[in-house]
């Protein structure tokens, strides 16, 4: 009997112990299973990590090369503000060169436009009050410029200039000068009577057979031969300088009158429809194509058939700079 118990004792060890190492055995091969599953997982996540470098170390030379682009950009753009700055600052100082030039014209313009305030022509002023009665005689103001002050007209080469319009001083002092400063002494004449004396009716003269009086005294009468009187009112006085028919070459020749005008003139074009007078006789005369014309305060000339003056020239300008 105990020899039967110590046998079922041993057969249940060996029983047991085949058991274990069986169960070891499966417990073994579902670790390595598990093993072979994880390392299979963590290669697949080291060839994703694999991949994720490749496509960073890929983005990090795009980035790189993208930067030095950017950086070159950036030079380059500096570059270009700084040359725009300083041209914009080289066209800023033009700018201001010609807006001070424009404003030293139109204060030029306004001071040569009345010989009201140069003692050169207190004479004068005395004299042209025997030419307004009724009406102010443009032949009689001729008269006082051309004989009285024995005013005459002087091509610019004597003076060794080219076409210069000289100011009101330097027309008395060289005794003269050539069309346009005749007609800038007349008209600054005209407006000296037309400011004293409030008057805006004219009197002048056309060829004729009649006499035109120039003016008189008590015992008496100056007068043209061959010229019939012309009236006519006028309220502005302009310089207009014109083409005329002559030419030296194949260019025409230039000349100067003064045209006395109803209403302001703001086109070239209102200058046809005004009374011209020739300065060197006083006499009604005609204009051709308009090269420019002058006011009392601005000076202006058709451009592309459009009116520009010195004033909208400088308005341009200080747009710009402001």
């Amino acid at each position: 009997m105990k020899t039967n118990i110590a046998i079922i004792i041993s057969f249940l060890s060996i029983l047991i112990s085949i058991t274990s190492i069986v169960y070891a055995v499966n417990v073994q091969y579902e670790v390595n299973d598990k093993y072979s599953n994880l390392n299979s997982e963590i290669s697949n996540i080291n060839y994703k990590i694999l991949n994720v470098n490749n496509i960073t170390l890929k983005n990090s030379e795009e980035i790189n090369k993208n930067y030095k682009q950017i950086k070159n950009l950036e030079n380059l753009f500096n570059i270009t503000i700084t040359s725009q700055q300083t041209e914009i600052q080289n066209l800023t100082s033009d700018l201001e060169k010609y807006n001070s030039e424009l404003s030293n014209k139109l204060s030029w313009i306004k001071a040569n436009s009345n010989i009201e305030n140069f003692s050169e022509y207190s004479e004068e002023r005395n004299l042209l009050n025997k030419c307004v009665g009724s009406e102010i005689n443009l032949g009689c103001v001729w008269h006082v410029i051309y004989d009285d002050l024995n005013i005459k007209y002087i091509n610019d080469s004597t003076f060794h200039t080219n076409d210069t319009l000289f100011n009101l001083s330097e027309i008395y002092n060289h005794g003269g000068g050539d069309c346009e400063d005749l007609s800038l002494l007349f008209s600054a004449s005209v407006r000296y009577l037309i400011n004293k004396y409030d008057i805006n009716e004219f009197n002048s003269w056309v060829p004729g057979n009649g006499k035109y009086e120039i003016y008189s005294t008590s015992d008496k009468i100056y007068y043209l031969l061959d010229a019939n009187e012309k009236h006519f009112s006028a309220k502005y006085v302009y310089v207009t300088c014109f083409a005329t028919n002559e030419t030296i070459g194949i260019h025409n020749i230039g000349h100067c009158i003064v045209s006395f005008c109803n209403k302001k003139v703001d086109s070239y074009m209102d200058l046809y429809n005004c009374t011209e007078i020739e300065p060197q006789d006083g006499g009604i005369t005609s204009i051709g194509p308009i090269w420019l014309y002058i006011s009392s305060n601005n000076l202006c000339m058709p451009i592309d058939n459009k009116t520009k003056c010195f004033t909208d020239f400088k308005n341009n300008i200080e747009d710009v700079l402001h």
